[in-house]
């Protein structure tokens, strides 16, 4: 793991999503910049700025990744963070509310979980328990959720039949599909399959 120097804090992780940037110091300091006209900034009223803009203040944030218009963080202790766009449910509120320009806490199932991975799509979202379970969240029209429908959910469901009895290691989203790595190596992929991509 190497770090770079930013405004004098040594950075770890850097995540360019779809024109903003999160960053994460050694001490699990988060930073944004870029465009945040949804949100997806963290901070309430920053809307694009290229000056940094720390969010999650007080917290050990172990992983962040950016989708299209939302973002995620995951905490030391397994809480699951989101912020930005909710128009699909992205955010995992159980509430159709189309912004959360803050971070807020992912609920239901993901509260009786212990999270310790998370995945950003363009619009959907993804969180690894650490028994194993993966859970998805938001946009659905290409099944990226897994769950065996086409509706989106506005609050953490599951993955079907595909990962059942399975224990996942890895997980990992792109624009419209997902994928999980299983701990006997086996790879499973479901969404959009439109270019080949599930492989």
């Amino acid at each position: 793991e190497q770090s770079m120097t930013f405004y004098g804090r040594l950075i770890n992780v850097v995540v360019p999503a779809y024109d903003y940037t999160m960053l994460r110091t050694v001490d699990g300091d988060i930073y944004t910049f870029g465009r945040g006209d949804a949100g997806q900034l963290g901070v309430e009223g920053v809307t694009t700025t290229g000056l940094p803009q720390h969010i999650l203040q007080g917290l050990t944030i172990v992983s962040i990744c950016g989708g299209m218009t939302h973002a995620m963080a995951l905490e030391a202790n397994g809480t699951v963070f989101a912020w930005g766009s909710n128009a699909y449910g992205q955010i995992g509120i159980n509430s159709p509310e189309p912004t959360q320009p803050t971070p807020t806490r992912v609920t239901g199932k993901l509260l009786h979980e212990d999270v310790v991975a998370i995945a950003c799509g363009g619009y959907h979202s993804m969180a690894l328990s650490f028994n194993g379970t993966v859970l998805t969240w938001g946009y659905n029209l290409n099944g990226e959720l897994g769950d065996n429908s086409f509706i989106l959910k506005y609050e953490a469901t599951r993955v079907g039949a595909l990962l059942q009895g399975k224990r996942i290691v890895q997980i990992a989203a792109g624009m419209h599909h997902s994928m999980a790595l299983g701990s006997d190596g086996t790879v499973y992929s479901w969404g959009r399959n439109n270019r080949g991509q599930l492989g």
